[in-house]
């Protein structure tokens, strides 16, 4: 139920960010739908993946690079977004992520609804009290995410080479090595290894974050 509803909350705030035009809503809105799908994705990480026993790492770890290879077949659509808003209005642009979105939610109920563990997997505090704070993690790298987006829109604003192609090719490249960077990191990964994989990944986040401020 939190999964469904973390993804109906995900998919109407990013369909509600086509439908203002104040930057403060839009902001509120794109935070709200960065918990959401980071609560999505976290909730399935402990309520389906740690039934996995058998070396955990790495199926988690292809299963992460699988999920974000996800993002090139959605990066993909700015071309036809690019398109659209040629012909159509902005607002009318974002009906195709509700579409989009409505048709996942289904696809994810009929599967959730009749996935059948092998291994009871019932409500308890001692994993539920684990969510917020994977939330926070989850949601530091969407933002990071983000940031990148919005500094290669700030930099197209003055650079003429960064056009919607370019910029699409360079997000592309981006989550491709991010898909093989966590692929590597599941191959790699050790239960004593485990305690260093998020204070590196938050130095990265915050290395990267100086990188686009002093660049800005």
């Amino acid at each position: 139920k939190f999964m469904m509803l973390g993804g109906i909350v995900f998919v109407v705030s990013l369909f509600l960010i086509g439908q203002t035009t104040d930057l403060l809503t839009i902001a509120i809105l794109k935070i709200i739908s960065g918990v959401a799908s980071a609560l999505v994705f976290i909730l399935i990480l402990i309520y389906s993946l740690r039934l996995v026993k058998d070396k955990p790492e790495r199926k988690i770890g292809a299963f992460g690079s699988v999920y974000n290879l996800g993002w090139v077949v959605g990066l993909s659509g700015l071309f036809l977004i690019g398109i659209l808003y040629t012909v159509y209005p902005v607002k009318a642009t974002f009906y195709l992520i509700l579409a989009v979105g409505i048709i996942w939610i289904l696809l994810m109920f009929r599967f959730a609804k009749h996935y059948e563990s092998p291994i009871s997997a019932k409500l308890s505090f001692s994993h539920l009290k684990k969510i917020p704070a994977l939330i926070v993690f989850k949601s530091m790298d969407l933002a990071m995410f983000s940031a990148f987006i919005f500094y290669l829109i700030y930099s197209s604003t003055t650079n003429t080479t960064l056009t919607l192609p370019n910029i699409t090719l360079l997000v592309i490249v981006e989550t491709l090595l991010f898909a093989v960077s966590i692929y590597i990191v599941g191959r790699l990964s050790t239960p004593l290894l485990r305690r260093y994989w998020v204070p590196l990944c938050i130095t990265f986040h915050l290395l990267a974050a100086v990188t686009m401020l002093f660049a800005v």
